[in-house]
């Protein structure tokens, strides 16, 4: 994503709450997340659909954190991260940042079991993994990858290679309980 994505997306999609790109930190995302609560535009949301906002911006956020390529050489993780909602009124979270080939396989591995469920077994599966403390605060593509599907209609993932076993990994996810473009 450039900057000339960007503004393509903020003509052709509406408007954009967040857009940054650079070194992302704990203390970024939650000072991101306390821009975005005071946003006047997420007080007038019903509280389901704007924790679910939050939420998956939080987790998208700290998959960027853990799992990026360049976490070890910068202190933090290089990615773009984008909050939105386009013309339809649809509520987004997009994101793109550098991941080797080994979480590349498992993120995939991942997101293809979550996207491949319905949304009843979505939930009993995340019950079970909270219960059963598996990937629970562990590096690995775990829970996380549940907990914003249970809050999304839609959610997408590409990889682009970026070099030597280097990938773009490119996260795509639409708010539930807010219209889809199919």
């Amino acid at each position: 994503m450039d900057l000339h994505e960007v503004q393509s997306m903020v003509e052709d999609k509406g408007i954009i709450f967040l857009a940054y790109g650079s070194v992302l930190t704990q203390d970024i995302i939650a000072s991101f997340a306390n821009g975005l609560e005071k946003d006047p535009t997420f007080s007038e949301l019903s509280m389901g659909v704007s924790t679910d906002i939050f939420t998956v911006f939080i987790e998208i956020s700290q998959n960027m954190v853990k799992y990026s390529k360049t976490h070890q050489q910068t202190n933090g993780s290089e990615g773009i991260i984008v909050v939105g909602k386009d013309q339809q009124g649809t509520y987004y979270i997009h994101s793109r940042n550098l991941v080797n080939a080994k979480d590349k396989d498992i993120i995939t591995r991942k997101l293809n079991e979550v996207i491949s469920m319905d949304r009843n077994a979505i939930k009993k599966r995340y019950r079970e993994l909270r219960r059963s403390g598996q990937h629970a605060h562990g590096i690995g593509a775990g829970i996380g990858f549940y907990e914003v599907a249970k809050r999304c209609d839609r959610i997408d993932f590409e990889f682009t290679e970026a070099g030597e076993d280097q990938f773009y990994y490119v996260f795509k996810s639409y708010v539930r309980g807010c219209k889809v473009l199919s």
